[in-house]
């Protein structure tokens, strides 16, 4: 920030220095912190290169030398601004229309709007349609206004339904701009004239139909909100120290004799000595430095606050300190190997490391489409396969297309990176042993389970990846126990909060395409990632995710899977949705807008429920006790808390609706939580908290139900028998709620 005290613009600069003298050096470096916290500006600094990151520090001195009256540098500043990108001097026509209406400067203002309006319609209408191969290359996110910017603007005034709609479902205008504002605990929004400039980068962003632009984070798209924000922030505080002033003010003035007092432009106050009062004559002054201190504190707290949420320096819960891996350094020495004076073909996240050279491609259409308009060929060719997704096949076509044609040559391969040169058709020849290193586990799984899937295969453990709000991928460690068929294939699959699958991964993981299952040699520990993800779980508060071992490609045909069973015991409390056919590897929640989450670890300790009913069955499981059940439209719905006394055998609970008839009216026999975790699973001591849900009849009489609760042998029917007699238990006085 420019400069603290002018910044805050006399007012409370005074407040500081009078009665805040040993902390104003300190509380001046607020709104600076509060700037630099912000994660969008941190997120547009370390995206990749673009142009109109540059504009947030060309806008804010832009504004600071317009309010000082400076204009050559306000004219340097904002023509800087304007250069970054084709939308910038919309943002500059809103600092000239401030410039009018807060500082009635009507004739810079107009000279300011008109240049920054022919400045947009030459970049826009002109410029870019000249030199884009595409024309507007951005015009195609508003399509769904219209197919030009006449149309565009005609829907927009014609039919506000439809833009509100589309602001307020898809674009969730309000989880938007709450994030906008939380930083500076929403004073901002106590200055609107400052938050004019927002107004363009906001209708840019919220207006596309492209999900990207909605993100105040991760991307470039908000950049040019953080120097308006923290401007309007530092208003907003003046505007409330002023109002509590003016009331400080209005209560010396009542309580004077004369209806005003002496000393005013100096703050004090100066009463008759034969006029005694009941207050101090300082009281209301007081107010000042705390109003000002909360201002500050509620400020620094939630630019705090949302910068552990969503920020990217080591203050963030979500940062990681990068890793420099062999991986890594194998990477830097096959691309020191790469002529610098050669065109080359890398995939994106290679791309910067060899941006020095004059020609290089990163679009896959260079080997798809003939027409690709490839000036210079590509004579080398450097890939990471371990970081490259595999939509589409892509994999099995570079497979096919580099290595098995025979019509490139291979210079070097380990680790899943390949160096490629162009040469006449050979003969194939197999990759290198020291290729495949990027297969083998060289770091122990976060999460150690040990699953048998059949006899064939065996799961040691796996690993959760985190990248901020993308999708949580998932490695794992499998072992082959004996030849493994061709056509074996690890799945993922995302389940919702109900245990019901809602999508599985289709596209084989790299390592399979590469590494496939049956040229794993037995007792070898492969580690296969799930890289390439079909879902987008964004908007999703809660779901989970289960893996699944097949043979063939039927990923929803559960007889085609192969039954988990755990090999030993585990700290995991792991669930088996899916009939049995899958096991469950994490639930996932949205905090902050990113996922986080992982296995669900056995519970030991007694949870809180409505009503004790201790009860022991056959010295097996013990009920400790429930939450009251509940009757509607929807069924019946109760809460059972269990706990094992020893390791259960596999049994199979009942809950059973009986009216006062003495007939069912409901009922639900499976394994405890949706028959998801069986109770071989539990062990001595674990509790287990499961809410049961069955339809009952519609039919039923009016009156007073009861539950019978109870286990059974699956295999017998037997039931268990309680240590106090019988074979269940009963919980009277449900009520119906029709």
């Amino acid at each position: 920030m420019v400069n603290c005290e002018q910044s805050m613009i006399n007012a409370p600069r005074s407040i500081l220095a009078s009665h805040l003298s040993p902390l104003s050096p300190l509380l001046c470096l607020v709104f600076p912190l509060a700037y630099l916290l912000l994660p969008t500006l941190e997120a547009a600094v370390l995206y990749d290169f673009h142009a109109v990151t540059l504009a947030s520090t060309f806008l804010l001195f832009a504004f600071w030398a317009l309010e000082r009256k400076k204009d050559k540098l306000f004219w340097l500043f904002a023509l800087l601004a304007m250069a970054c990108k084709e939308d910038m001097p919309l943002v500059v026509a809103m600092l000239g229309l401030y410039a009018g209406l807060a500082q009635r400067r009507w004739r810079l203002a107009g000279w300011v709007i008109g240049l920054s309006a022919a400045w947009f319609g030459l970049a826009f209408f002109m410029i870019q349609p000249r030199f884009a191969a595409a024309g507007n290359i951005q015009l195609d996110r508003y399509a769904w206004l219209g197919d030009n910017p006449l149309v565009i603007a005609q829907t927009l005034i014609t039919q506000p339904g439809r833009v509100f709609d589309h602001l307020w479902r898809q674009a969730d205008l309000t989880g938007y701009l709450f994030a906008l504002f939380f930083p500076t605990a929403f004073l901002a929004l106590f200055s609107p004239l400052t938050l004019l400039p927002m107004l363009p980068t906001l209708a840019v962003n919220l207006l596309s139909d492209n999900p990207f632009t909605w993100r105040l984070e991760d991307f470039h798209y908000g950049a040019p909100l953080a120097p308006f924000l923290i401007i309007s922030a530092i208003y907003g505080v003046r505007r409330i120290v002023g109002f509590i002033q003016r009331i400080n003010h209005l209560t010396l003035r009542l309580r004077s004799p004369f209806g005003d007092f002496a000393g005013r432009d100096s703050g004090q106050v100066t009463q008759p000595s034969n006029h005694p009062t009941t207050q101090p004559p300082n009281y209301p002054i007081s107010l000042l430095p705390a109003t000002l201190l909360l201002c500050y504190f509620a400020i620094l707290t939630c630019s705090a606050i949302y910068h552990y949420q969503r920020g990217f320096t080591p203050l963030a819960r979500a940062f990681s300190w990068p890793q420099v891996t062999g991986h890594h350094r194998q990477l830097d020495e096959i691309l020191a190997t790469i002529p610098p004076d050669t065109a080359v073909f890398a995939q994106s996240n290679l791309a910067p490391h060899l941006t020095q050279r004059a020609t290089i491609y990163t679009d896959f259409a260079y080997f798809t489409d003939p027409a690709y308009p490839a000036l210079t060929p590509v004579e080398d060719i450097a890939l990471d396969v371990t970081t490259l997704e595999n939509f589409g096949g892509l994999h099995q076509f570079l497979r096919q297309r580099l290595i098995e044609s025979g019509d490139y040559e291979l210079v070097a391969a380990q680790d899943g990176i390949l160096h490629l040169r162009p040469q006449s058709p050979s003969p194939f020849s197999s990759l290198p042993s020291k290729f495949y290193t990027f297969t083998q586990p060289n770091t122990p799984a976060d999460y150690l389970l040990s699953v048998d899937f059949g006899d064939l295969i065996r799961l040691h453990g796996y690993t959760l990846h985190f990248n901020r709000q993308e999708e949580v991928q998932v490695s794992i460690d499998l072992e082959a126990r004996q030849p493994l068929p061709a056509d074996l294939q690890p799945v993922l699959y995302l389940l919702d909060s109900a245990d019901q699958a809602k999508g599985a991964t289709t596209d084989l993981p790299p390592v399979l395409v590469w590494y496939p299952p049956d040229q794993w040699p037995v007792g070898e520990i492969v580690r296969v990632q799930f890289n390439t993800l079909p879902w987008y779980t964004r908007n999703t508060p809660t779901y989970r995710l289960a893996l699944g071992l097949m043979q063939g490609d039927q990923a929803w045909d559960m007889s085609h899977r192969l039954r988990p069973t755990l090999s030993q015991p585990t700290d995991f409390a792991v669930r088996l949705p899916a009939d049995g056919t899958l096991v469950e590897l994490a639930r996932i929640e949205q905090g902050w807008g990113m996922p986080q989450g992982g296995p669900v670890r056995r519970q030991f300790a007694s949870p809180a429920f409505t009503r004790a009913l201790p009860v022991n069955f056959d010295n097996q499981v013990k009920l400790l006790g429930y939450d009251p059940p509940q009757i509607n439209t929807g069924g019946l719905t109760v809460s059972l808390y269990w706990q094992t006394v020893n390791t259960p055998t596999n049994l199979t609970r009942f809950v059973q609706l009986v009216g006062p008839d003495g007939r069912v009216y409901g009922q639900n026999d499976s394994a405890p939580d949706n028959g998801n975790y069986p109770t071989f699973l539990w062990q001595p001591g674990e509790v287990v908290a499961e809410t049961v849900t069955f339809p009952v009849q519609a039919d039923r009489p009016s009156g007073e139900y009861t539950l019978h609760i109870g286990f059974y042998q699956p295999d017998t029917g037997q039931r268990l028998l309680l240590a106090s007699g019988g074979d269940h238990i009963e919980i009277r006085g449900t009520k119906i709620i029709d």
